[in-house]
């Protein structure tokens, strides 16, 4: 599912327990090992997306897919000592993806499914959606059916976005740069990974990249890199972490020379 970095760099992920899928736990996850541990018990819901504030704190939205799936569309703080969450109030929003934050501190929001691909800003206190934009592009980039699923701001405030495409198993999902305002997605180039469901992005030093798994490691040495003829100038050193549903991978965005 989703993952987000927290202020230390310790990077976290939301697990779907199984088999039923109505419940998520908060999960820590070593990111040069891939082994993810177990926060304290069930969230109580099912929860898909997830990030942290400048000020250190956990943000969830509750999963509601009608007549399927979830029973509230709630954005929660979460407690990362045991998992826990504490109700803020509704968004309204069916199939939350991911969450975001801009530098200015604004929380984003993303949905999905048939509709999906909106934009919302969310607000803190209360929890409220405001419709912003709907992602587009994605589709001619890709193929009939690819959805976004995954949004993260770099340190220069640019929105970038992973696809996922439901029915296509080997659907490999470009990296995308977003225009908040207009909605507009624009491929920066291809991330080689399959499927990526959520993510976060973080200045994490050199030497931590590999394909760890969220249930047993994968052997390292997977890693993926963009292509030099298509990546963005900057910066040397970031890293994007892209959460599939059971594989945690990194994308180093390098400088082009």
């Amino acid at each position: 599912m989703s993952g987000a970095f927290d202020l230390d760099s310790q990077f976290y992920s939301i697990a779907m327990l199984l088999p039923e899928l109505a419940n998520s736990q908060l999960a820590r996850v070593d990111i040069s090992s891939g082994e993810a541990t177990l926060i304290g018990s069930s969230m109580g819901t099912f929860a898909v997306p997830l990030e942290v504030s400048d000020d250190g704190t956990m943000y969830t939205v509750g999963y509601l897919w009608p007549g399927v799936i979830g029973d509230n569309t709630n954005l929660f703080t979460v407690n990362k000592t045991d998992g826990q969450l504490t109700e803020v109030g509704p968004t309204d929003v069916t199939r939350p993806m991911d969450l975001a934050f801009d530098s200015q501190g604004t929380l984003w929001l993303l949905s999905g499914g048939d509709d999906g691909n909106h934009l919302y800003t969310l607000n803190q206190a209360t929890g409220e959606a405001t419709y912003e934009s709907t992602i587009v592009g994605v589709e001619e980039a890709t193929e009939p059916g690819a959805e976004v699923m995954g949004i993260m701001f770099d340190e220069h405030d640019t929105l970038l976005a992973t696809a996922y495409y439901a029915t296509n198993p080997d659907f490999v999902s470009p990296l995308f740069s977003v225009d908040p305002a207009s909605g507009e997605a624009t491929v920066i180039g291809s991330t080689g990974l399959v499927n990526p469901h959520g993510g976060d992005y973080s200045s994490l030093p050199a030497g931590v990249l590999g394909n760890p798994g969220l249930h047993g490691v994968i052997p390292p040495g997977l890693e993926r890199r963009l292509p030099a003829t298509s990546v963005v100038p900057e910066p040397t050193s970031a890293v994007l972490s892209l959460l599939g549903c059971s594989i945690c991978c990194l994308v180093r965005r390098r400088r082009q020379v």
